[in-house]
C-alpha cells in the first residue's frame, strides 16, 4: 500500500470515528437490536466521582453469551472520560457507572457509546450492535439550594447557623437521616462549599435505617463569613452491591462574623454548706448560643472562724480552664468560697456567678472545756480525738466565732443525751443526739442566723446520758 493510499484510509477512519461518536438529538434512551441503554442528566461534583445512572437491557436468547463495553465521551473529545463493563449469558438488565473527573471534564454535554458484542453457543463473535444517548453534566446546583432542612427520597440533612471560629475548627451541626430498608448497604458524602469552593466533607457508611452527626473540617482564614452550601450524596446499594443511582441534597447555613452575646456560667459545687472532709469539691458549667463555651475563669475566697473573708484569688491553674471541675484542699476552721465566669470563642465574657461556699469545722480540741470532760482519741473520730461526758451542766466554748451557720459534730447513739447551743449566753437551740444506731462523726447542721461575732457555748442538758463532741462548723 503505497502513503497515498494509507493516508486516504487514515482520513477515512478518522472521519468515521467523529461519526460514530457523535451525540444523539437529545438525552433519553438509546436503542439498537437487542440493546437498549439510557442516561440521565447529572449535577456536577467539587472531584472525581462515579457517574452511576448508566441502565442497560440486553434482549438475548438464555444461550447467547455477550460483554458490555460503555464509553462516556465529551461532545468535542476524541478519548473517553469513563467507562465500564458488564457481561452475561441470555436477557439481563443492570447499572453501570462511568468514573468521571471534574478537572478534566466539567459541565457540558456528554455522548455514552456503548457496544455489545454477542456470541453463539460455540462463541463464535457475531457482529457487535452499537447504542448511544447523551446526558447533560449541569455545574449550576452548588450554592443555589434554599436554608434549611433538605430531603431527597431516602435521604435527609439539616444544618445550622454557626459563629465564626477563631482559627479551624470542625463544624458539627451538619445531621443526617438515610431511610433504606434492612440490609442495603450504603455510603454517605456530604461537602461544604463556600462560593462554589470546597471548605469541608465527613463521610459516613451504614446498612440499613440510620440517622447522625456529621462535621465538615473549616478553616476561617480559607472560608471567613457568609453563607455555606451543604451537598450531602448518597449512593445505595442493592442486595448484591450493584450500584444503585445517587441521591442528592441540598441546604446552606450561614457562618456570622461576630457573636456579641455573652455566655452564661453556674455553679454546681460545692453543695454541702458545712464539712468535715479534708478537701472541697467543686464544680461548675456554662452554656452559649453563639460561638460556643470555650474557657472558664475561677476565683476563691477564704476565711477564717474568727476572721471576715480574705479578697478573690486566683488560681493560675484554674483561669482559662477547659475542665469543669476541681478538688481544694480544706483546712480545718476554714470557709471556701468560689465563682465562676465563662467565656466563648469569640471572647464574650459570662457575669461571675454567685459564690457557693463550704466550712470545714474545727475539732474539738479548738473548743474550751469546762470542768466534766474527758478528752479520748480514737481513729473512729474526727481528727482522731474527741471530747466526752455525762455531766449535766458540763460545757464547751469557743469565744471571738464569726459566723452565720454553726454545725455540731457529735456521736448519736440509743443512749446519748441533749445539748444546749448558747449564742453570747442565750440559748439559740437544743441537739438531741439519741438515734436508732451509733453514728459517728456526725455533721448536725444548725439553723442559720444574722451574721454576728459571738460566744459559742455548749452545754450538757442531760443527765446521765453520753454526750461526744467532734467539733463544730463555722460558716460565715
Amino acid at each position: 500500500m503505497n502513503r497515498r493510499v494509507a493516508a486516504a484510509l487514515s482520513g477515512c477512519l478518522a472521519l468515521l470515528m467523529l461519526i460514530a461518536l457523535a451525540p444523539p438529538a437529545s438525552a433519553g434512551t438509546g436503542t439498537d437490536g437487542p440493546l437498549t441503554i439510557s442516561a440521565s442528566d447529572q449535577v456536577l461534583q467539587q472531584s472525581c466521582f462515579y457517574y452511576q445512572n448508566l441502565s442497560y437491557s440486553v434482549d438475548l436468547a438464555s444461550d447467547i453469551g455477550w460483554s458490555l463495553q460503555v464509553d462516556v465521551y465529551k461532545v468535542g473529545a476524541s478519548t473517553s472520560a469513563g467507562s465500564d463493563s458488564a457481561r452475561g449469558d441470555g436477557p439481563d438488565t443492570g447499572l453501570l457507572s462511568a468514573y468521571l473527573c471534574d478537572s478534566l471534564d466539567g459541565a457540558g454535554t456528554y455522548t455514552v457509546r456503548a457496544v455489545l458484542t454477542s456470541h453463539d453457543s460455540s462463541y463464535n463473535n457475531l457482529p457487535n450492535v452499537v447504542s448511544y444517548t447523551s446526558f447533560v453534566m449541569s455545574a449550576a446546583a452548588i450554592g443555589s439550594s434554599p436554608t434549611g432542612p433538605a430531603s431527597n427520597g431516602p435521604l435527609t440533612i439539616g444544618a445550622s447557623d454557626q459563629v465564626l471560629q477563631p482559627s479551624c475548627f470542625d463544624y458539627q451541626n451538619l445531621t443526617y437521616s438515610v431511610d433504606i430498608a434492612p440490609g442495603v448497604g450504603w455510603s454517605l458524602r456530604v461537602d461544604v462549599y463556600k462560593d462554589g469552593a470546597s471548605g469541608g466533607r465527613d463521610s459516613a457508611y451504614g446498612d440499613g435505617p440510620r440517622a447522625g452527626l456529621m462535621s465538615a473540617f473549616l478553616c476561617n482564614s480559607l472560608d471567613g463569613p457568609g453563607t455555606y452550601t451543604v451537598r450531602a450524596q448518597l449512593t445505595s446499594h442493592d442486595g448484591t452491591y450493584k450500584d444503585l443511582p445517587n441521591v442528592l441534597a441540598w441546604t446552606t447555613f450561614t457562618m456570622r462574623s461576630t457573636d456579641t452575646t455573652a455566655p452564661s456560667a453556674s455553679l454546681g459545687a460545692p453543695r454541702a454548706a458545712l464539712t468535715i472532709g479534708s478537701t472541697v469539691a467543686v464544680a461548675w458549667a456554662g452554656a452559649d448560643a453563639g460561638s460556643g463555651v470555650d474557657t472558664f475563669d475561677v476565683r476563691v475566697r477564704t476565711s477564717r472562724w474568727d476572721r471576715a473573708y480574705s479578697g478573690w484569688s486566683y488560681p493560675s491553674g484554674l483561669q482559662r480552664t477547659s475542665t469543669r471541675s476541681a478538688t481544694v484542699p480544706a483546712a480545718a476552721g476554714y470557709s471556701y468560697c468560689f465563682s465562676v465566669r465563662s467565656r466563648d470563642t469569640a471572647g464574650n465574657l459570662s457575669p461571675w456567678t454567685a459564690q457557693r461556699c463550704s466550712a470545714r469545722a474545727l475539732d474539738d480540741r479548738a473548743l474550751a472545756a469546762g470542768a466534766g470532760w474527758s478528752r479520748k482519741t480514737g481513729s473512729g473520730f474526727y481528727a482522731g480525738t474527741v471530747t466526752t461526758t455525762t455531766k449535766a451542766g458540763a460545757t464547751l466554748s469557743r469565744t471571738g466565732v464569726q459566723a452565720s451557720r454553726l454545725g455540731l459534730v457529735a456521736t448519736r447513739c440509743t443512749t446519748c443525751g441533749t445539748v444546749g447551743v448558747y449564742l453570747s449566753g442565750r440559748l439559740f437551740t437544743t441537739v438531741n443526739l439519741r438515734a436508732a444506731s451509733t453514728q459517728r462523726r456526725a455533721l448536725i447542721s444548725l439553723p442559720a442566723f444574722s451574721q454576728r461575732t459571738t460566744t459559742v457555748t455548749l452545754k450538757v442538758t442531760s443527765s446521765g446520758k453520753l454526750v461526744q463532741i467532734d467539733g463544730l462548723a463555722v460558716a460565715r
